[in-house]
Parts: C-alpha cells; structure tokens; sequence
C-alpha cells in the first residue's frame, strides 16, 4: 500500500518529541489539538488516541528497549495531516528497532496472556496501516476514513 506523502499536504503539522515515557501526555495533547484543529469527530478522536498511545508506548519500550531516551537521537517524530478525501494520516518515525506491524497477524484473545493486544487494537481500529523502513528510521503510517 502506498501512502502520500505527507509532507505535500497543505494540513500536514509535524512535531519531534524525545522517546519518553514521562512525554506520552504532551504528545497525545499535540495529536488531539491538530484533530480538532482538523474538525475530525469525536469517536474518531478516540480512535485516534488508543492507536497513537499504542504505537508511541510500542516505539519506547520495544523499539528503544524502554531507555526513554536515554540518546538525544532516541526520538518520535509525529506527523498529522488530512488529505484530498478527507483521509486522516498519522505517521509516527523512530530511530529504534526494526518492527513491522503490518507483518504481525492480529488475533483476538481467547485467553488472557500478556502482550500483543496493543497490536490487535491497532490493526483493528485503523482502516489502513503502512510501514517502510527509511534510512535507518521506521515509518509507521495509519489511516482513518470519514473523520469528518
């Protein structure tokens, strides 16, 4: 799946934030002031919140093996924008290790087990996810449609 490039859309906001624990709270409040900013709903805004807390804890505690950013390099950038069809983008960039979410199979809990629920609810809330690995960065892009 190919995905646009953020940087051309007229909406895109973007904001690099070090990969702390302790920085969850500011960069979820960056992503829910850009949706209102956008006029995206509610319910989508809550969508919105359970992916990026997901992926952002995923990219701390797997991707930089939870050292918070203990390298000025250990960083997330985040990028937010809307496209032509009124598409939300949000793209998450981590100098961390190599992980392909889209490469995971999403399965439901039949039985408790600890781990891998971030995951399903990722996969299940986003209409579309996309990951690349550029220059040594993983670019994790997820889509929502009908936002507004």
């Amino acid at each position: 799946m190919h995905f646009p490039d953020l940087q051309n859309l007229s909406s895109m906001k973007q904001k690099r934030f070090p990969a702390e624990a302790s920085r969850l709270r500011e960069m979820i409040q960056f992503i829910k002031k850009e949706l209102l900013r956008l006029g995206v709903r509610d319910d989508i805004g809550k969508q919105v919140q359970v992916i990026a807390e997901e992926i952002i804890t995923n990219i701390i505690n797997h991707g930089y093996g939870g050292q918070n950013g203990l390298k000025s390099e250990q960083t997330i950038l985040i990028t937010i924008a809307l496209d032509e069809q009124k598409q939300l983008h949000l793209e998450f960039m981590d100098q961390g290790k190599h992980f392909n979410i889209t490469e995971m199979r999403a399965e439901p809990m039949t039985e408790p087990r600890i781990g891998g629920l971030g995951v399903f609810l990722i996969q299940r809330l986003a209409d579309e996810l996309s990951y690349r690995r550029e220059n040594e960065n993983n670019v994790l892009q997820v889509v929502l449609r009908d936002v507004l």
